[in-house]
């Protein structure tokens, strides 16, 4: 190996936790609202329906505030490195923001028709 490979620092990547964070609660978001949609036609409980609701809606809200923040990242990085392939993750991050923000305030409005806290 070349002797300059030895001076470099390694910098974390800020993107990494943000990508890992996103694809969780993407998958989570989906799998909640897949359980709801099965526990709908199944009957399931009222009191599990409201959980999946909560679940769902947490973590669609916490996969829209990533999104937003990541769009945030991929944009000072574009503007940084005048890199053009930050433009494709601009779009993803969009989606998933769009995706996530429209799946919260679908759950919180069910939640609200279905009265709030069922004990």
């Amino acid at each position: 190996m070349h002797p300059s490979c030895y001076n470099t620092i390694m910098l974390p990547n800020a993107q990494s936790p943000v990508k890992g964070g996103g694809f969780f609660f993407f998958f989570m978001s989906l799998f909640s609202v897949f359980l709801y949609g099965v526990g709908v036609r199944q009957r399931f409980m009222d009191t599990t329906q409201i959980m999946l609701l909560r679940i769902s809606a947490l973590s669609a809200l916490i996969l829209g505030i990533l999104s937003i923040y990541g769009i945030v990242l991929d944009i000072w990085f574009l503007v940084r490195t005048r890199g053009l392939r930050f433009l494709l993750g601009i779009t993803i991050y969009f989606a998933a923001a769009v995706f996530g923000i429209l799946i919260a305030a679908t759950a919180i409005f069910i939640l609200v028709l279905a009265g709030g806290n069922i004990e």
